[in-house]
C-alpha cells in the first residue's frame, strides 16, 4: 500500500509540475514582443577561399572575367574560381592570420548586374587592407573594422583595418557605430 501511495504522490508531483508550465504558457500566450536585432552577416559554411593557413599575408584580387567570378593571387595566378550562374549564396574570402591586401577589381554596378550574392572579405588578425575598384565607389563603415563596398549586397569586409579607393571619385561614410583602426586612402580618385 505504500508503494502505490508514493506512485500517487510522484504522479500528483508530476500533473502540478504540467499544470504549472501550461499556465505559465497560457499566461505569456499573445504577450511577446519582437524587437528588431541589427544587421548580421550570416556566414556561409565553405568559404570561396581561403588563407587561413597561409605563412605570410597574401595579395588577392577579385575580378569578374568570361561569365566567371575569378580570384587571383599576387603573381595573377588563379586560386579560386565559379561561374556567375553557380553563385547563389555569399562569396566568402578569408584571408590570413598576417597583413592582407584585397583588391576588388569589379565596378559596383558591374556587381550588381552579374552577381546573384554578396562577397565578404574577412581580414583576419593582420592589418589588413581593401583596395576599391576604379569606378566611383561609396564605402560605409558600419562597426568595428567591418563595412561595405556600394551596400551590403556588393561587398561587406570584416576584420580589416585599411581602406584605399580606386582612381575614381571615393566617399566613405561612417555610421555611428563605425570605426577603423588603419587608414582611409582616397586612391587617386
Amino acid at each position: 500500500m505504500l508503494s502505490s501511495q508514493k506512485a500517487r504522490v510522484a504522479r500528483s508531483r508530476r500533473n502540478r509540475k504540467r499544470r504549472d508550465l501550461l499556465d505559465r504558457c497560457l499566461y505569456y500566450r499573445g504577450r511577446g514582443r519582437f524587437e528588431e536585432l541589427e544587421s548580421r552577416l550570416v556566414l556561409s559554411a565553405n568559404p570561396f577561399y581561403s588563407a587561413d593557413s597561409a605563412t605570410s599575408g597574401v595579395d588577392l584580387t577579385l575580378r569578374v572575367q568570361e561569365d566567371r567570378l575569378r580570384l587571383f593571387d599576387a603573381s595573377e595566378t588563379e586560386v579560386a574560381s565559379a561561374t556567375l550562374a553557380e553563385i547563389t549564396e555569399l562569396v566568402r574570402i578569408v584571408g590570413s592570420q598576417h597583413d592582407d591586401a584585397f583588391h576588388f577589381d569589379i565596378s559596383t554596378s558591374l556587381a550588381t548586374a552579374n552577381l546573384s550574392a554578396a562577397i565578404l572579405f574577412e581580414g583576419g588578425v593582420g592589418s589588413d587592407t581593401v583596395f576599391g575598384p576604379d569606378s566611383v565607389s561609396f564605402w560605409t563603415v558600419t562597426g568595428d573594422q567591418t563595412g561595405n563596398l556600394g551596400g551590403s549586397d556588393v561587398l561587406q569586409f570584416t576584420s580589416t583595418e585599411n581602406l584605399t579607393g580606386g582612381a575614381a571619385d571615393d566617399s566613405f561614410n561612417f555610421t555611428e557605430a563605425g570605426s577603423l583602426s588603419g587608414v582611409i586612402d582616397g586612391g587617386l580618385g
